[in-house]
């Protein structure tokens, strides 16, 4: 007795035929969209769809004016984009970070103005985390203005460099850091430079900005901190391209620090 042969259905073959033009047509109109799309620019990198297909979906998916309101007007030339954030520079940003660098070239050169720029976009995005930082610490222990400066370094830094001013009380001191972003820049160059001198890196010195020049003692791989890094990555994807673009220039600044 020979067994018999199994036959596919009709209604099986039905289904897989339906499926077959289906898949067609969502393959068809997937590829027609994507050649239609814009080219690839920062926001497009930015979205989860473009990082999770490495690229092969361009901007499909996303929704570019929700993200970038410079890009309502096509004519309207961008900034530069700051993936961190994920946002265009302001003006403000973009004001801030010439004074920077200023301020920095002057008080050491083109290293010392890359760094400067990079703590700013580190310390409050360059104003845009308002000039008050740590809101829940006693007055004596916050820090201020758009380099997070505190109060005590400020008073050592106007004691060692008077040609900055002289302020009568610690008020006025706080008034003056959280206002005046020329001013309280200015300190933050002096500052670090005055770390430097007392540390072995541009890594040490940073890490002391931040936590403390005793602080920082107790460390050995300072480039490895958390910090230290940010203010690489602000470094590498804001402040190269915005002195190439804004300031004509090539940073020569080599990161890691």
């Amino acid at each position: 007795m020979t067994k018999s042969r199994k036959t596919r259905s009709p209604r099986t073959s039905y289904y897989a035929y339906r499926a077959f033009i289906f898949l067609t047509l969502v393959g068809a109109a997937f590829f027609g969209i994507r050649a239609l799309a814009p080219a690839n620019d920062a926001q497009c990198e930015q979205s989860w769809l473009y990082t999770v297909t490495s690229g092969w979906v361009d901007c499909f998916g996303t929704n570019s004016r929700a993200v970038h309101p410079l890009s309502d007007n096509a004519d309207e030339e961008k900034t530069i984009w700051n993936p961190l954030a994920k946002s265009w520079l302001t003006e403000e940003q973009v004001d801030l970070l010439k004074l920077a660098y200023d301020i920095g070239y002057q008080d050491g050169g083109e290293q010392h103005a890359s760094l400067l720029q990079s703590t700013l976009l580190q310390e409050s995005i360059a104003g845009q985390l308002g000039r008050v930082g740590h809101r829940a610490a006693p007055v004596g222990k916050r820090s201020y203005g758009v380099m997070q400066i505190k109060v005590t370094a400020a008073l050592d830094m106007l004691e060692e460099h008077p040609q900055l001013g002289v302020s009568r009380t610690d008020e006025d001191l706080i008034v003056r850091l959280m206002t005046d972003d020329e001013f309280n820049i200015r300190i933050a160059s002096k500052f670090l430079l005055y770390l430097r001198d007392k540390t072995n890196s541009d890594a040490e010195a940073l890490v002391a900005y931040n936590m403390g020049l005793r602080a920082s003692k107790r460390f050995e791989a300072h480039e490895e901190l958390r910090y230290v890094k940010s203010i690489n990555r602000y470094f590498e994807t804001v402040v190269v391209p915005f002195n190439r673009k804004y300031l004509g220039q090539e940073s020569r600044m080599i990161f890691p620090v």
